[in-house]
């Protein structure tokens, strides 16, 4: 399984230019601070729902 992991990333990384590459790194990113922001605030909201018990 993991080999065509591997092979397919292999595939669409050549695939792509470097622009492409940097466009999808970048919303990756954004996509990632918006998670961690949305975990941060559940953690918040999990807390005082503990505190209101």
């Amino acid at each position: 399984m993991f080999p065509d992991c591997a092979k397919q990333f292999k595939e669409v990384k050549s695939g792509a230019s470097s622009e492409e590459t940097k466009l999808l790194m970048d919303e990756l990113k954004q996509r990632e601070e918006e998670a961690t922001k949305a975990q941060q605030q559940a953690d918040v909201k999990l807390l005082e729902a503990k505190k209101l018990a």
